[in-house]
């Protein structure tokens, strides 16, 4: 099988080797598309087209290819056809028209959150990055439904139309670089896991000089004094840089 499709679930899990049992890298969320790579056994080896990652879907998932253009900025908006109901969470990819067609079904718009397009660009994303607050951690995670610390960086951004990697040691190569004493309201930082450490494991989005959002171990607010973030009394990070997407 050769060609494109697109996601037209909630969230599609992305695995990392031929398996339902294999872990979950990454997930496509409805609208986004992907390229096949690779057919083997029951499963497809693809490429998304949003941020270029690579893994296993089976082949039973794949849906044939149609383009959206319309990002979601809410939670989630729910699209329905009779009692059937399709919740497109925020950063999916909606139709201009309203409709969509799933197993030759119409599907309607019928309830979206509340928008913020009339908004300056920094409160637009504040607002986002708040609604997911105790959405629990999940490795690969990119919904309200369960998310990790990058995904959460990244969705929240690509509601803006801002298309960002999709990994933190990616991320840390995006955008500019800031010292400490320039730090504002949804300027990203990214810590490490002890002071000796340089590889960056974790990322958030600061809401204030010295408060930041994040995911893990579920989406919540945290103080940095003195360049370190306790999460837990048994969890604390390094500040290791801050950077400017937005």
């Amino acid at each position: 099988m050769i060609g494109r499709g697109t996601c037209l679930y909630t969230y599609l899990a992305l695995r990392k080797q031929e398996s339902p049992a294999s872990e979950m890298v990454s997930c496509m969320i409805f609208g986004e598309s992907y390229t096949i790579l690779e057919e083997s056994r029951n499963w497809l080896k693809i490429k998304t087209d949003f941020d270029s990652y690579e893994g296993y879907i089976s082949i039973g998932s794949h849906s044939p290819f149609q383009e959206f253009s319309k990002i979601s900025e809410s939670l989630y908006s729910i699209y329905s056809y009779k009692s059937h109901q399709v919740l497109i969470p925020c950063g999916g990819l909606m139709p201009e028209s309203g409709v969509f067609i799933l197993n030759g079904n119409e599907y309607h718009e019928t309830r979206v959150l509340k928008k913020t397009y009339h908004l300056p660009p920094r409160q637009r994303l504040l607002n986002v990055a708040n609604a997911f607050l105790n959405t629990p951690y999940l490795w690969g995670g990119r919904t309200f439904m369960g998310i990790d610390c990058s995904g959460f960086v990244q969705v929240v951004f690509k509601s803006l139309g801002i298309h960002i990697p999709r990994d933190t040691s990616q991320q840390i190569h995006f955008g500019k670089e800031i010292s400490p004493s320039e730090v504002s309201e949804t300027d990203i930082v990214f810590f490490a896991d002890s002071k000796d450490a340089l590889k960056p494991t974790h990322i958030g989005i600061m809401i204030s000089k010295s408060e930041v959002i994040h995911a893990g171990p579920s989406v919540r607010v945290n103080q940095i004094e003195n360049g370190l973030m306790q999460v837990t009394e048994k969890s604390e990070y390094q500040v290791i840089q801050y950077r400017r997407f937005l």
